[in-house]
């Protein structure tokens, strides 16, 4: 089983501001398959859950909250009543990992260093 690093690098601000959402919203143990649907059963405390303690749905979290935040700044177009937004691989989840990889490439961290920290 691939083991996932425990640290990645982080501005000290955002370290506060994660250690203060930890303390409005204690991590809680969440089991999941690992891999793939059918893979072994782990059990880790996410950062992040939903609001009944559970995973979060990656669709879920697209509609919203992602997708709202993306129209709000202008990045997206709303969509209309009763409709949802536009299917786009570049503004979805999909796009975080590499938005990660540009500002740390930004910042000045090798282009390997990404993926040091996923794998």
């Amino acid at each position: 089983m691939r083991q996932l690093p425990n640290w990645v690098p982080l501005d000290p601000e955002l370290s506060v501001a994660l250690r203060d959402h930890m303390e409005c919203f204690p991590p809680v143990e969440v089991t999941l398959p690992w891999l793939t649907p059918t893979g072994p059963k782990v059990t880790h405390r996410p950062l992040f859950t939903s609001g009944i303690c559970a995973a979060i749905w990656s669709q879920a979290f697209n509609d919203q909250a992602w997708k709202p935040a993306l129209a709000a700044a202008g990045i997206i177009t709303a969509p209309e009543n009763g409709e949802r937004y536009a299917a786009a691989r570049e503004h979805g989840m999909h796009a975080l990992p590499h938005f990660y990889a540009s500002v740390l490439l930004d910042a000045g961290e090798s282009s390997l260093s990404g993926n040091a920290y996923r794998s």
